[in-house]
C-alpha cells in the first residue's frame, strides 16, 4: 500500500555500519506544529553566558561542592 510507505519510518544501514533513519512528512509537520514558539521579544532578553562567567561558575560549583562528591 503507497499510503503505508510514505507513512513508514525507514532505516537504512549505510556500507559503514552506520544506520539513516527517513521519517515520513507527516511526521515531521506534526512536530513543527507541536513545537513551542519562542517569541523575538523573549529572544532578544535573554542574557547568554561569556567564557569568564562560565569558567566562575563552574569554579564556584566545585568549591561549594563537598570533597569526595566526584562519583
Amino acid at each position: 500500500n503507497v499510503t503505508e510507505i510514505a507513512n513508514a519510518t525507514i532505516r537504512i544501514q549505510d556500507d559503514d555500519g552506520t544506520w539513516m533513519t527517513l521519517r515520513p512528512a507527516s511526521e515531521i509537520l506534526r512536530q513543527m506544529r507541536e513545537k513551542s514558539v519562542v517569541s523575538t521579544e523573549l529572544k532578544a532578553s535573554r542574557k547568554g553566558l561569556t567564557v569568564k562567567e562560565y569558567f566562575d561558575r563552574v569554579k564556584r560549583q566545585r568549591v561549594e561542592a563537598p570533597a569526595g562528591s566526584d562519583d
